[in-house]
């Protein structure tokens, strides 16, 4: 299956079979000459097989780097570039999940003023959702999402049966994005989480019509805007769950985006399949249970417009959506009770 999406006067073709990574020859330019930033936990000889298709590849392994050592990271990389004699004449190929492939649009955005790159996704996160229109942000110390690019990237190359070797946790909630997409515009892709279960089978068809949905929302602009965007449907608390740092066990973005939807939605016509959907994917509303009042306070007033309110996008039945704007109060009263 293949998906064209165009946006900032860039275009990137999508390419989703089992398979793919084995035959990188016929999707992309391999005579280019290519840099791969590969995540180190990748299978080695998985990372030798892609690196020997193409004619002149160097490989730099990304370690498992904290949002405080990204500029870290971003100089070591830099440094390794350079040295090797890498120019924007070349291009990237970003292989490994969410975190690499934000880290390396960023990086292929500004290197000597940007250069073509590929993405390899290796979770089902990026596989339905791609990250595509979203900012590639770098952390600066305490300072989150304090600079950042929009870079598209030429080419997303999808693999699924890298999937299989993920945890049921990563997997399942990966589909997050999916789900969400089933909700706005394509009630069959809806109807597969109603199923008593998805199998690998449907994954491709599952990221094929996700990414279509994402498509019309990348295309008519609403994702570059600095308001919030019905695909963020969700927000304000998936910005939230997003946000705060749970110490012991962290959220995956998939939780919080699951986890959001059924704050927003609990009232709503579809919230008793959307609750069996994500008890099935394994988050509960209860995640937030574990974050305290006196910091979704906080992050609500931030989030405040000129009225005093909070834009959010809201949805009574799968395929129909509306813009409202809310209290903090009438957010706080959403919350599981019960919290710290």
């Amino acid at each position: 299956m293949e998906l064209t999406i165009s946006s900032n006067n860039q275009t990137c073709t999508i390419h989703i079979l089992s398979g793919n990574i084995y035959r990188l020859f016929a999707l992309c330019d391999v005579t280019k000459r290519t840099f791969i930033l590969a995540d180190n936990h990748l299978d080695p000889s998985i990372i030798e097989m892609v690196k020997k298709q193409f004619k002149n590849a160097s490989v730099f392994l990304a370690e498992n780097e904290t949002k405080k050592s990204m500029i870290r990271l971003l100089q070591n990389v830099i440094g390794k570039m350079a040295n090797l004699n890498f120019t924007c004449r070349d291009q990237l190929l970003v292989f490994g999940g969410q975190r690499i492939i934000h880290f390396g649009a960023f990086l292929a955005s500004i290197y000597q003023g940007g250069m073509d790159f590929i993405t390899i996704p290796t979770s089902t996160l990026g596989m339905t959702d791609c990250y595509l229109g979203e900012k590639n942000d770098v952390d600066i110390g305490d300072f989150a999402q304090v600079i950042g690019t929009y870079k598209t990237p030429k080419m997303v190359i999808m693999d699924p049966d890298l999937c299989k070797t993920l945890s049921p946790r990563y997997y399942k909630t990966g589909l997050a994005p999916a789900l969400r997409a089933g909700i706005f515009q394509d009630v069959q892709l809806y109807d597969m989480f109603l199923m008593d279960r998805i199998t690998p089978e449907d994954l491709p068809i599952i990221c094929y019509r996700s990414l279509f949905v994402k498509k019309n929302f990348i295309e008519s602009g609403e994702l570059f805007r600095k308001e919030p965007c019905a695909w963020e449907i969700g927000y304000p608390f998936n910005e939230i769950g997003e946000s705060y740092v749970f110490e012991r066990n962290p959220l995956l973005k998939g939780e919080t985006i699951l986890s959001a939807l059924l704050l927003l939605l609990q009232k709503k016509f579809l919230y008793k399949d959307l609750l069996k959907v994500s008890k099935k994917l394994g988050v509960t509303m209860d995640l937030y249970k574990r974050v305290p009042d006196y910091y979704v306070k906080n992050c609500l007033n931030r989030m405040l417009n000129q009225e005093q309110k909070i834009d959010y996008f809201d949805i009574d039945v799968v395929g129909t959506f509306e813009k409202k704007k809310g209290t903090i109060q009438e957010f706080m009263d959403l919350l599981p009770k019960g919290k710290q």
